[in-house]
């Protein structure tokens, strides 16, 4: 559970960053 717990954490960060990386691309542009 505690493995699964950090897989899950890692994608929500993932996901968080592709989306300020998106935002700042779109920004930029």
């Amino acid at each position: 559970m505690i493995q699964a717990d950090k897989a899950y954490s890692r994608a929500a960060n993932i996901s968080t960053f592709l989306k300020k990386l998106i935002s700042i691309t779109w920004m930029s542009e």
